[in-house]
């Protein structure tokens, strides 16, 4: 949590540099900068999906609907960790497991996917006509795990049995019902060992920051950010840059001036 904080100040100072302002998507909202509408990805009736893998409740399976009720562009955050509650108390609700950033401009609206997972395995799954509210954040067991899904590019069912093994005590037997396997619950428990929290998975966890393990049934995927969509990792690197060419713009600016003033100096009669 410190780290995304820290993150999120990064973000506010670059923005505020260069007259734009970020906000939090619950602080948005209580602020009624924004209005939102939040449903599964899943059209149930016609059959059509609209995600990047093959589930229907893990990787980009929810849809969220913001329009800009304000009269400057705003930087919206999708924190990771942020339940995301059904309406419908027989269908799952929903936690982000992959923070973003989305680029508001003045009263228009942007429609975007994003990566979450299930968090109640024997609920219904998400579709297209089931509404969702924001939550609140999740405890800090979860948030740890979101956070080793998104560290890891675990966005499959790898990260959703992690998800599963804290959330509903779930056993090896009941994740392998949903499609896990003998590979993929090696890394499940993988992901809970580095999160640093204890399932029946994996009763003696102790935190693991090797994540260089990728099985080949499991092959890590490139994702690229959709346009005005920036993830954490992209954002710091283009903020930092962005940071570092303004004041190396001002240091040569200030040395030319110094010396033009020195020179001026000497050409004095």
């Amino acid at each position: 949590m410190t780290k995304q904080l820290l993150i999120f100040g990064l973000i506010l100072l670059t923005n505020q540099l260069f007259g734009q302002s970020s906000v939090l998507i619950q602080d948005a909202v209580e602020k009624k900068m924004i209005q939102y509408k939040i449903s599964g990805s899943w059209n149930q009736y016609g059959k059509t999906q609209f995600l990047d893998a093959d589930g229907q409740y893990f990787g980009k399976c929810m849809t969220i609907d913001i329009k800009s009720k304000v009269d400057s562009t705003v930087w919206i955050y999708i924190i990771n960790g942020l339940m995301l509650m059904c309406e419908d108390t027989a269908t799952q609700d929903m936690i982000i497991t992959k923070p973003i950033y989305v680029e508001l401009e003045p009263k228009r609206s942007k429609t975007i996917q994003l990566y979450a997972m299930c968090s109640e395995i024997h609920d219904g799954m998400p579709s297209s006509q089931t509404s969702y509210t924001l939550g609140k954040m999740a405890d800090n067991n979860l948030v740890s795990i979101t956070k080793a899904i998104d560290e890891m590019f675990m966005q499959n069912v790898v990260g959703q049995g992690a998800v599963w093994a804290f959330t509903d005590n779930a056993t090896e037997e009941e994740i392998r019902k949903y499609g896990a396997t003998d590979a993929s619950i090696e890394m499940t428990i993988q992901i809970l060992n580095r999160a640093g929290v204890s399932t029946q998975l994996n009763p003696s966890s102790t935190t693991h920051t090797d994540s260089t393990f990728v099985h080949a049934d499991f092959p890590v995927k490139n994702v690229i950010p959709e346009r005005n969509v920036i993830s954490i990792d992209a954002y710091i690197f283009y903020s930092t840059c962005g940071i570092i060419l303004l004041l190396l713009g001002s240091t040569i600016f200030l040395v030319i001036r110094k010396r033009k003033n020195i020179d001026d100096k000497n050409t004095l009669p």
